[in-house]
């Protein structure tokens, strides 16, 4: 077999892997059905990752390594000049979570993690997540807080984020996920991802004008 046909195989793996542990976890969750969604034989899993426990580690180390990618394109992203278009780009990335299948995925598996506490794998890629998502936190307040001006009060900037976040993640399954679905984790949507983007902004931007005229109507003493 040449080294790109490996490639291609343990790729295969990774991506059936990622599908089967984030809907069943890992202990439902059988060699047999996954390889036979990746279309291998058994004996690639003992070839490519030894055993269960450390295919389970490389599946997850491939999820976080894609939630990486996508904190650390919005962390580079974070310095442009229109403080809207990079909310426009936080936006876009949280409802790919929907749209882009993998990155729902290795979502769905890192929430997964935190209750089953599999004792298989490393969680260093975890920590290098949760900080570049502690990074990302601070500079979405950082963003949110320009967005609002001298509206910009605790209360604001943390309602503010948790009203398009929301949206952001949940608007999909509202407007697009099937009953009939094969998958509870299959995601469907019947609008456009430039579609929800667009509606999750307009409301933003009536949020932020709102909070402003509601904060230039205030007493000057309880400012």
């Amino acid at each position: 077999m040449t080294k790109q046909k490996q490639q291609d195989v343990r790729q295969r793996l990774l991506s059936a892997g990622l599908r089967l542990f984030a809907e069943k976890g890992y202990e439902r969750a059988t060699v047999r059905e996954i390889c036979d969604v990746a279309e291998s034989n058994l004996a690639s899993i003992n070839y490519y990752f030894r055993d269960k426990a450390g295919y389970y580690a490389e599946v997850t180390n491939y999820a976080h390594s894609l939630r990486m990618a996508e904190l650390n394109k919005l962390l580079s992203a974070h310095n442009t000049t229109d403080p809207w278009e990079m909310l426009s780009l936080h936006i876009d990335t949280l409802l790919g979570n929907a749209y882009n299948s993998e990155i729902f995925l290795s979502a769905w598996l890192c929430l997964r993690e935190f209750m089953d506490k599999d004792p298989s794998h490393s969680d260093s890629y975890s920590t290098q997540v949760r900080k570049s998502q502690l990074d990302f936190e601070s500079h979405i307040r950082s963003l949110l807080a320009q967005l609002l001006g001298e509206a910009a009060t605790e209360e604001n900037v943390v309602l503010l984020h948790y009203t398009y976040t929301s949206l952001s993640l949940f608007l999909v399954l509202e407007t697009g996920i099937g009953a009939n679905s094969p998958s509870n984790l299959k995601i469907m949507p019947k609008v456009t991802r430039e579609q929800l983007l667009q509606h999750i902004l307009g409301t933003v931007k009536n949020c932020v004008d709102k909070m402003k005229r509601e904060y230039a109507e205030q007493p000057r003493m309880e400012k």
